[in-house]
């Protein structure tokens, strides 16, 4: 291969590599639209270099100046290296976001669903047990209490949140930006659709009936004007 060539290769690769950081940075998870912009950067960044390059083969190949080609196309192998290296990092990071926000979903899925058994059984005696101490039925009514108590606490789902902008970076700013008036009801729904959980998941998390969740989606899909010919799921994962 001719230096021209070689330093030709290593110019793009270095160009695709440094726009795909940037991409990693900023726009993950892609889109299409995203996509597409990144496409035309690149296209124009190549053809800019191709035009370079045709200007100086038309020029006199010195020897200080085929040195000089020599030590940029060195340099440019050096930064694409090191380029390859922080991508690799910031695949396993985000990879890692990934699996921990999927963590964190399926713990509130399991303990969300399991205080509700619990709440639900407690109930269930306390209908049976109609010969049971008035102490006795006291104390059922309690542990009923500190059940719905712990359904209301929002620390939980600030832990999800910090999890899901990890790997969704600016989600709830560019839903902000749509639809400002959207309520924190409105913004936990979102991510959990966003998330493809199904009605009976998100019932479970958000803590109400599977027909509220449905209906609640409903209201969703009219407030950012969702077009019929695309789900709300679908609407969700291209922001």
């Amino acid at each position: 291969m001719s230096t021209f060539a070689h330093l030709l290769t290593v110019q793009l690769n270095l160009v695709l590599s440094a726009q795909l950081i940037r991409v990693f940075y900023e726009y993950v998870p892609l889109n299409w639209l995203s996509i597409g912009s990144i496409i035309g950067m690149m296209s124009l960044r190549f053809w800019r270099f191709n035009e370079s390059v045709g200007q100086e083969r038309k020029q006199p190949a010195t020897n200080t100046h085929y040195d000089a080609l020599l030590q940029r196309c060195g340099q440019l192998e050096t930064q694409l290296a090191e380029l390859e290296v922080q991508k690799t990092t910031l695949t396993e990071a985000l990879e890692l976001r990934s699996r921990e926000l999927t963590t964190q979903t399926l713990n509130l899925l399991q303990k969300n669903a399991l205080m509700e058994e619990v709440r639900e059984m407690i109930s269930d005696i306390l209908k049976v047990s109609a010969t049971a101490a008035q102490p006795q039925k006291i104390n059922y009514n309690r542990l009923i209490k500190l059940i719905d108590y712990s359904f209301s606490l929002d620390k939980e789902w600030e832990d999800f949140r910090v999890y899901f902008e990890q790997v969704h970076q600016s989600f709830f700013v560019r839903l902000k930006e749509i639809c400002p008036d959207l309520t924190p009801g409105e913004l936990r729904l979102c991510a959990l659709v966003k998330l493809n959980l199904n009605l009976k998941e998100s019932a479970t998390i958000l803590k109400i009936s599977p027909d509220s969740v449905k209906t609640a989606r409903y209201r969703l899909r009219k407030k950012l004007n969702v077009s019929e010919e695309q789900t709300l799921t679908d609407y969700l994962l291209t922001l």
